[in-house]
């Protein structure tokens, strides 16, 4: 399903404007930046980020879309793979379907039954609301322990011709609570094809060289891929690790760097096993 929005949003990008397209993504990236820095400083490790919802509780092909944005932003910037982690959200999908979660407008009570199940610290719930020329988007940072809002922000976004056409296009709907009277299911008008694929994190460990200080630039790309899948950065005797990769092999690309500049590359291979974390020594020679 997340393939064939993005698919999508490929082809009708095609109605942007270049400035609209930057607009867009500085702020994704800015507001992501500002969230990262309020996750950090409440000292929680673990964000589950859910698709970002309509006051009617409909969830459009635009709040799939957000929603993947933000945690894609949130998890590749490199400063913040070893102060938290963004759980993989096929991952909270198959959560809220195993476990018959409701999702719906209200955040507090979401996040207090992912709490129940101890598999976040914060939930990063938005609601997106259809204005005149744009969509204003409320973000809420909660504490899955009690539903309290840790922070709260606004951002709007430009009404483009492609926003708005996801913003009609129904990926699902939100299942209300048929105990309470009045309240009919809602069944979904598209299906949704589900993924469950097998995790597993890769710890990298840059053994200290007590002659110079090297620090490593690690990117991991998918075994016969172009583009890296992640990228992180390991300073000397450290250890930092990427959490839910997809299990596999995977080849790594090794820059080794003293006093800020390249002084080697290398290629290796790793394998991610299913559930497991494993841990690979780094060591320059």
């Amino acid at each position: 399903m997340i393939k064939s929005i993005l698919f999508f949003l490929s082809l009708t990008f095609g109605f942007l404007s270049s400035t609209s397209a930057q607009d867009f993504d500085k702020t994704i990236t800015t507001t992501a930046d500002t969230l990262a820095k309020k996750i950090i400083s409440s000292k929680r490790k673990t964000v589950a980020i859910t698709d970002f919802i309509n006051l009617d509780e409909s969830i459009t092909q635009l709040g799939t879309f957000l929603s993947e944005e933000f945690s894609s932003e949130l998890s590749n910037l490199t400063e913040n793979q070893s102060k938290f982690r963004v759980l993989e959200r096929s991952k909270i999908d198959q959560i809220f379907r195993e476990k018959n979660l409701i999702q719906s407008t209200d955040g507090s009570r979401m996040a207090k039954e992912l709490g129940k199940l101890d598999v976040a610290d914060i939930l990063m719930f938005a609601t997106i609301t259809d204005f005149n020329g744009y969509y204003r988007v409320v973000i809420k940072l909660l504490d899955t322990k009690t539903g309290d809002a840790l922070s709260s922000f606004k951002v709007n976004f430009v009404k483009t011709p492609s926003l708005e056409t996801l913003n009609k296009n129904i990926a699902k709907q939100a299942t209300q609570n048929t105990n309470q009277p009045g309240n009919t299911p809602i069944v979904s008008t598209t299906p949704v094809k589900v993924e469950k694929p097998e995790y597993g994190d890769y710890c990298f460990n840059n053994k200290e060289n007590f002659s110079y200080r090297y620090d490593v630039k690690i990117a991991i790309y998918n075994k016969g891929g172009d583009s890296p899948v992640k990228t992180i950065n390991v300073t000397s005797g450290q250890t930092s690790c990427v959490y839910e990769l997809t299990a596999g092999v995977y080849r790594i690309e090794l820059t080794w760097i003293a006093y800020q500049k390249e002084v080697k590359k290398e290629i290796k291979e790793i394998k991610v096993k299913s559930g497991k974390s494993d841990t690979i020594d780094l060591v320059y020679n």
